[in-house]
């Protein structure tokens, strides 16, 4: 594949995203004079880039949810083309590995910095993985979305981004699949129902709140879950959860008691530092990978340690 500012993947993308037509025009303009710097997936390492992103990202979002409320045959639609263009560009080997973003940027011999170099004059496979996500990825990122949402069932190939997303009405997205580029951290939600989802790649739910039930019952997490200081005002289900690289848990809040009842916690799970309010529920759980308790209430330090550690 060659890896260009005009590879062919980005027409497929942009034909798959018309709104996104005149902010691709800006981007060209940006690479010819060497300004384009996107460091990290929807981060600028430069003026110019971040400038681009604090127009594009609202856009994005706005485009997105305007796509997610439309009919789900439209949805599905969109998707099932954006799989196919998705899997070809990543089934590159060129691409597998790759951090997405313009190349890091080295300080000391064992010390490496975000890129965030004013000007770049090569342009990577880093780049253009960065650029493909722009397009790629399904985002309402930072967006305010009051109305209830429906994308059960739903597969997101590359991804989707709620990142600092404030969800004030319930979310419907059981049994969807998440791919590897799924953010959800610092998002704020009502009642979310990922019920027999399945994350792929890293996923996180780090800083976030949820406000109403929380319901993961049997979700797959193929991928580190990063849980890390997030706030559970309501139910939390986890039973049956599968964390098949192990799982953080460090600082969240749990108002009622969790239901981790039979869930299964492959990788290294920590809970340092958790707060049960209630307690919590590890009937049937099972510990095959190493898991740290330290600075929990006792009575839930015992559940996990009599729960199943084969």
């Amino acid at each position: 594949m060659t890896f260009d500012p005009d590879a062919p993947v980005f027409d497929s993308l942009i034909a798959l995203n018309s709104w996104a037509k005149p902010f691709w025009e800006e981007r060209r303009a940006l690479i010819e004079a060497r300004k384009w710097n996107v460091s990290a997936p929807d981060q600028g390492g430069n003026v110019e880039t971040q400038d681009w992103l604090r127009r594009f990202i609202p856009a994005r979002s706005a485009a997105t949810l305007a796509l997610l409320s439309s009919p789900r045959a439209g949805l599905a639609d969109h998707v099932r083309e954006l799989h196919a263009v998705a899997q070809a560009f990543l089934s590159d080997p060129e691409i597998a590995g790759v951090r997405p973003g313009a190349p890091m940027q080295q300080v000391t011999a064992n010390s490496w910095l975000v890129n965030g170099a004013p000007e770049l004059d090569a342009y990577t496979p880093g780049m253009a993985l960065a650029d493909v996500l722009l397009l790629g990825v399904h985002s309402l990122r930072e967006m305010e979305v009051t109305e209830p949402l429906d994308i059960g069932g739903q597969v997101f190939p590359l991804g989707l981004n709620l990142c600092a997303a404030r969800l004030r009405a319930p979310l419907e997205a059981g049994k969807c699949v998440f791919g590897p580029f799924s953010d959800f951290s610092a998002a704020r939600f009502d009642r979310a129902d990922f019920r027999e989802a399945e994350f792929h790649g890293v996923t996180s739910f780090a800083v976030s709140g949820f406000g109403g039930d929380a319901l993961f019952s049997f979700a797959r997490f193929l991928g580190h879950g990063h849980f890390h200081a997030t706030g559970f005002d309501a139910a939390c289900r986890l039973e049956g959860c599968r964390f098949e690289d192990g799982c953080g848990f460090d600082g969240a809040l749990f108002a009622t008691q969790p239901d981790f009842t039979g869930a299964n916690f492959d990788g290294d799970s920590s809970f340092a530092d958790a707060a049960f309010k209630e307690g919590a529920r590890f009937e049937g759980a099972s510990f095959p990978g190493r898991v740290y308790v330290g600075r929990i209430p006792k009575a839930v330090r015992d559940a996990i340690l009599a729960a199943d550690h084969p």
